[in-house]
């Protein structure tokens, strides 16, 4: 979990509503099975679109 916050923090270069809502989503639904396919493919997303800026 620390491993996928910490890339979501260099993603939204530490700071910003988009990161801190994403935090609050990772830890909101960490806890299940769902939630992280749901943090992987939202980590995907924001992955590509900050690679095509």
């Amino acid at each position: 979990m620390e491993s996928a916050l910490v890339s979501c923090k260099g993603l939204f270069g530490g700071g910003g509503r988009a990161f801190h809502i994403s935090l609050i989503f990772l830890i909101g639904n960490f806890q299940t099975a769902k939630g992280r396919a749901v943090n992987s493919a939202l980590y995907l997303i924001f992955q590509a679109l900050f690679r095509n800026k």
